[in-house]
């Protein structure tokens, strides 16, 4: 079996990318104050519970990372609860896995 490397880089990274764009889009149109950073560590929370040695189905393991994502967005943002923490990270984290699952990964075959 041949490895594509560039079809991995694509894979590995483009997700945390693109939520970091979705996020911050989010963040912007709400407007709450945010910085890049912060921003990053909040897209990044699923990588942050993948690496959590638990054998979580697929669903389970996308709500455990909405969740992280809702508790560092209340960390790092003067953000409401509800609507902000609870449909930002909701809305980011769906659309980002329909746009890897349906648009970025038949463009890396």
């Amino acid at each position: 079996m041949k490895t594509n490397i560039p079809q991995i880089l694509v894979l590995a990274f483009a997700p945390l990318v693109l939520r970091t764009v979705l996020y911050l889009v989010a963040f912007k149109a709400r407007s709450i104050e945010i910085k890049l950073l912060s921003c990053i560590i909040i897209a990044g929370a699923g990588y942050l519970v993948s690496v959590v040695p638990l054998p979580l189905p697929f669903g389970l393991s996308r709500v455990v990372a909405i969740g992280a994502a809702m508790f560092l967005i209340t960390r790092y943002t003067k953000a409401e609860v509800f609507p902000d923490v609870i449909l930002i990270p909701l809305v980011v984290e769906l659309s980002s896995a329909f746009l890897t699952d349906y648009v970025l990964i038949p463009l890396t075959r």
